[in-house]
């Protein structure tokens, strides 16, 4: 799940986000409109997946599939390649009809948020790769 061509400190390829794109999005904006919108993306994160794991735990599926599609095209438009694999992976799951295969990827998909947040944090964070 690694991605080419990132790094979040010397010799540590990023796990979740792709650099590249990140800084993109970084740099189409004035610096304090990025990180109203970085922090609108780690802000919203945890609610979205809490409704996934909310509507997993009532093998709610087709509500699943909604959330899990913002969370997917969210993740990939701020470079977080690593999430919107879960992502893909718990909608086929649930396009199957597979509860148990949802509720797995739901709870790794948790624990990737979490991850892919520190990450975020480590790469904004002072001498980070979006603050050079």
């Amino acid at each position: 799940m690694q991605n080419q061509a990132t790094m979040n400190a010397p010799g540590r390829a990023a796990r979740f986000f792709d650099l590249p794109t990140l800084r993109e999005i970084v740099s189409a904006f004035p610096a304090t409109a990025a990180d109203q919108l970085l922090d609108k993306f780690a802000g919203e994160l945890p609610l979205h997946i809490g409704a996934i794991e909310q509507a997993s735990a009532k093998a709610d599926l087709k509500a699943l599939r909604c959330r899990v599609h913002t969370v997917r095209g969210t993740s990939l438009t701020f470079g977080c390649t690593g999430l919107a694999v879960l992502c893909d992976s718990l909608k086929a799951r649930s396009e199957r009809g597979d509860v148990e295969g949802c509720r797995w990827l739901t709870m790794l998909l948790a624990q990737a948020q979490d991850s892919a947040l520190s990450e975020l944090a480590a790469l904004r964070s002072p001498g980070g790769p979006l603050q050079a």
